[in-house]
């Protein structure tokens, strides 16, 4: 790969190319259209001797400073490289041998090679530059080469594989007895929009009432208060927030396979779209905010002992404690930090069917929860603290600075058998 940016530049060495092309498959696999565009850009100009500026980046991937995505500014290309970074250290997450790195403070891409391979490397080199040499030690270094390569492959500890990941995580205790015969209904939870209007003449602007999630719920409202009767006026406007479609996204690709090793088959749709056939599907996945439940929401409440008080907090029922999202002051001049809450749910419904519920209350916790329940490490040590029992639901405070998160705390873990 050569660069055709400004700047002197040349060719990656073979296994540096290598690691491009095999981490690009699994980014690609992903789906994530930004990460693999930014990922794109920083492997070709990594071969010129000058590393590109966060306002190169911003034009050349994201289009300008103003159209970065999730509405960042000043910090949005530093927010998706630190997203990159963490991608690439979850792809080599217990694998030896050499690796991709985003070396910190420099967008460039460069490769990582462990001193023991420099070394082992090293010495084949030599040995092979010995043997383009007329000596009587010909043979003696061929036999020599021949064992170090033999014992490199007998006694050097193999790297994971995604499949190696993908059975771990199906046999985690929160992905496990889902029915392997029938798909799996996957739900994206939306609002239901209302126009408001004064007049009757024009639409004043458009309106989300947590406590109307539905024509028919909007029905009963009018009942109750006469009064909106001209006010509000049904659409059939429905919207997801961009971060639930992206979570949505990324765990549509990440579902554990069969019992057999066989992809599942994925029913996807918005919660809002779903028939009664989906509603009763014998495994249902929801990814959305609590606020957003809609027609599943006495399902989850019947189940569930976190129970949202109002917009910005979650009750546990099992203790009593109120735990709320929040924007802070991050002790750092113009840094601004939050926290937002995320719950997962893993259960079984009476009539026996599977249901599996990652929610937040805001935008933040939701795309946290996702990387929670696609990591086989993180689960089981989450489920080595959880009591005996299939089942269970747990919530977390997530916090981020500038949108990037920094930490991800357990608040509440409870059985649901």
């Amino acid at each position: 790969m050569e660069s055709t940016n400004e700047g002197s530049s040349t060719p990656f060495p073979p296994d540096m190319e290598r690691e491009v092309a095999r981490f690009r498959a699994a980014l690609s696999a992903s789906r994530s259209a930004a990460q693999l565009k930014l990922f794109d850009f920083l492997a070709e100009r990594s071969a010129d001797s000058r590393a590109p500026k966060e306002i190169e980046i911003a034009i050349a991937v994201f289009g300008g400073e103003g159209s970065l995505p999730d509405g960042a500014t000043d910090s949005g290309v530093r927010v998706y490289v630190h997203r990159l970074r963490k991608r690439i250290d979850e792809f080599y997450a217990g694998k030896h041998g050499a690796r991709l790195i985003i070396p910190k403070g420099e967008y460039r891409l460069t490769l990582q090679r462990p001193a023991a391979v420099e070394q082992q490397q090293g010495l084949i080199e030599r040995t092979l530059a010995a043997l383009a040499r007329p000596t009587r030690w010909h043979w003696f270094a061929l036999v020599a080469v021949l064992c170090l390569v033999i014992a490199s492959a007998l006694f050097l500890p193999a790297g994971g594989t995604a499949d190696d990941d993908a059975r771990k995580l199906a046999s985690t205790r929160f992905w496990s007895g889902m029915d392997d015969t029938a798909p799996v209904a996957l739900l994206a939870g939306d609002s239901f929009m209302l126009a408001e209007t004064r007049d009757q003449n024009k639409v004043d602007r458009i309106i989300r009432d947590g406590a109307i999630q539905s024509r028919e719920h909007l029905g009963q409202h009018l009942k109750s208060h006469p009064e909106a009767f001209y006010r509000l006026y049904d659409l059939d406007l429905h919207y997801a927030p961009t971060s639930t479609v992206q979570a949505l996204w990324e765990l549509q690709a990440a579902v554990p396979p069969t019992r057999s090793g066989k992809a599942r088959k994925l029913s996807v749709s918005s919660l809002s779209e779903a028939d009664g056939s989906t509603l009763r599907a014998r495994t249902m996945l929801y990814v959305g905010r609590l606020d957003d439940l809609g027609a599943l929401r006495d399902t989850y409440r019947a189940m569930s002992k976190f129970v949202p008080e109002g917009e910005n907090a979650i009750r546990d029922i099992a203790t009593g404690k109120v735990v709320s999202a929040s924007t802070f002051e991050a002790g750092q001049q113009d840094a601004v930090g939050s926290t937002d809450i995320g719950t997962i749910a893993s259960l079984r419904a009476p009539d026996g069917r599977r249901l599996i519920f990652i929610s937040s209350l805001g935008d933040l916790a939701i795309a946290d929860m996702v990387r929670l329940v696609t990591d086989p490490v993180a689960l089981g040590q989450l489920e080595s603290r959880a009591q005996n029992g299939r089942y269970y639901e747990a919530m977390f405070q997530v916090r981020s600075v500038d949108g990037i998160q920094t930490v991800r705390r357990l608040i509440a873990l409870h059985p649901l058998d």
